[in-house]
């Protein structure tokens, strides 16, 4: 599963770009894994309708990861879930795709940090240290990646099954 979440989590970032990383696809397998594919799916839907506005086609557009909180959320909520935890999750889940595109930021400037060293040994002829630095900015966001999923599931299965909510706050997060 681990494993799955990392490969999902660099595959929005920096390695083939597939359909793995969509929030339906990915958000629809993580709940099949967790018992509730239709959960998962319209949270995918939701995510992927507010990713669809400016994708990030080559690196251009808005970075926000709506990957990340595709896979946790319904890995965090399971079957188990009622309708206001569902709405508490994927409120949860936007804020965390903030965080996420904020990563995902962070780990691009520290890999643009050597573009000018590797540019100058291409010219001398070495392609060797641009691949080692691809690879180990690629494990970067492998790592970025799982480890933000498993951060915000952890999250958002304490906040929705931890956490006493009262009539209204439940009320509200039903509503989304």
């Amino acid at each position: 599963k681990r494993r799955g979440i990392a490969v999902a989590g660099a595959d929005r970032t920096s390695y083939g770009q597939t359909m793995l990383a969509h929030p339906i696809v990915c958000a629809t397998l993580a709940g099949w894994i967790a018992g509730d594919p239709s959960s998962g799916l319209r949270l995918g839907i939701v995510y992927g309708m507010l990713a669809a506005r400016r994708a990030p086609i080559g690196g251009a557009g808005s970075v926000i990861d709506w990957t990340s909180p595709s896979i946790a959320v319904p890995l965090a909520l399971g079957s188990a879930a009622s309708g206001w935890q569902r709405g508490l999750g994927l409120t949860a889940g936007v804020l965390f795709s903030l965080l996420g595109g904020h990563l995902i930021r962070l780990v691009r400037a520290f890999a643009a940090r050597r573009e000018a060293a590797l540019e100058a040994a291409a010219r001398a002829g070495d392609l060797s240290g641009i691949e080692r630095w691809h690879l180990s900015c690629l494990g970067l966001h492998l790592l970025r990646g799982a480890v933000l999923c498993l951060l915000v599931a952890g999250l958002v299965g304490r906040l929705a099954f931890d956490v006493r909510w009262t009539g209204p706050e439940q009320s509200a997060a039903a509503m989304i």
